[in-house]
């Protein structure tokens, strides 16, 4: 019985063995486990070696690849930017150069990065963004009209620049984070606006745009249409930015406040900005500095206003529509008073209802308003986003 049970087992291991010797693995072992007959030194580390270096090659050569077409096309962009006539062309696709995605850079150490020879496309490369971002920040002047969807624009000077009726769907204009090497072998964290001071963005475009952060004070916005945006507070927490975060800021402190134990926030700026006539649906303005800001007939529908600052603001002719009043600082009822309509606002400081209503403004909150505002630019959008939020319905 035991003779056939050896015969059997033997039959099996005829397919494996099989398997073993012509797939190469026989070879392999071989290298690290080499045959007594004739005596024959392993040479396994050697061919390990060999193999990774050859496996580098192809995924450094694989690397260069993408990235020369990267370059040579960003470099073809960048010379039509130089051309009046073909700038605004070129404009148009430096967000999908920026948001191209390449393989992990290459190394031979650590030996992990091997990985990325079978991996997709996962990185976006740092460079070529940053070098498109100063190459539109040198033309900030000529930027009317332009088409920067998707752009990324982290951290850039565009102060006094001229973006009226620009395109900036999904941009990013968010804090830059970077750190700064140092010659004591310590790495400064910093933190970078993105300078909007002064800029002409007279009916710009701001849909599912990133603007947290950033610093708008004196900027043009009338006629602007911002939807579904963030302009929100940068949160800061303590293990970024350590304990000496007033030098780590650059190249000025705006804005700053200081949660003890917790970390910093660093607040968009739009002190003495001019929104006058624009149109925010579903925006994210909280914690935002808006002292002195021009909101006159702007529609503020479904605005998230949580802590931000209104201290000085005009509000004459403002929609403020479905928005968030919570924790609002320098809000007085003379402001209020000049409003459109504040229907449906949560979160209203109870004593200024009460002071609307004991003084006969009651039905800004308790009506519903008839009409959209005649926006030239935006008064279709408006009229369908109203729909949606059923403020307006269907004749």
């Amino acid at each position: 019985m035991s003779i056939s049970w050896i015969s059997i087992a033997q039959k099996i291991w005829v397919a494996p063995k099989w398997f073993i010797r012509y797939s190469g693995l026989e070879f392999i072992f071989r290298k690290f486990h080499p045959s007594d007959k004739p005596k024959t030194l392993p040479t396994g580390f050697i061919w390990v070696l060999g193999v990774y270096i050859a496996f580098f090659g192809v995924m450094s050569q694989r690397y260069e690849n993408r990235l020369d077409r990267l370059e040579n096309r960003r470099n073809a962009v960048l010379t039509l930017m130089l051309n009046k006539d073909s700038r605004k062309t070129a404009i148009s696709q430096v967000a999908d150069i920026q948001n191209k995605m390449l393989p992990f850079s290459p190394g031979l150490w650590p030996p992990h990065t091997v990985k990325s020879l079978f991996s997709r496309y996962n990185q976006p490369h740092d460079e070529t963004r940053q070098i498109l971002i100063d190459a539109i920040a040198s033309i900030k002047n000529d930027l009317q009209n332009v088409n920067l969807t998707y752009a990324y624009l982290e951290g850039a000077d565009l102060r006094d620049a001229n973006l009226e009726g620009a395109n900036l769907e999904g941009a990013n204009l968010k804090v830059k984070r970077f750190t700064l090497k140092r010659r004591a072998g310590l790495d400064q964290k910093r933190f970078l606006k993105t300078n909007l001071r002064g800029a002409m963005l007279k009916k710009v475009k701001f849909r599912y745009t990133n603007l947290k952060g950033a610093d708008l004070t004196g900027a043009n916005l009338e006629g602007a249409f911002i939807s579904h945006s963030d302009l929100s507070e940068q949160w800061l927490s303590k293990a970024e930015t350590g304990e000496y975060l007033p030098k780590m800021l650059y190249p000025e402190v705006t804005a700053l406040v200081q949660v003890p134990k917790e970390g910093y926030s660093i607040r968009t700026v739009l002190y003495k900005v001019n929104l006058t006539g624009a149109a925010l649906i579903h925006v994210n303005l909280n914690g935002a500095n808006l002292i002195a800001a021009t909101l006159n007939q702007a529609v503020l529908l479904d605005v998230n206003l949580k802590g931000a600052n209104l201290n000085a603001a005009v509000l004459d002719g403002a929609w403020l529509m479905g928005t968030n009043l919570k924790d609002v600082k320098g809000l007085e009822f003379e402001q209020l008073s000049k409003v459109s309509t504040l229907h449906n606002v949560k979160n209203l400081d109870p004593e200024l209802e009460k002071k609307l209503r004991d003084n006969g403004f009651g039905h800004l909150l308790d009506k519903k308003p008839d009409v959209p505002p005649n926006h030239e630019l935006h008064r279709r959008t408006m009229a369908e986003q109203l729909k949606i939020f059923g403020i307006v319905k269907d004749k």
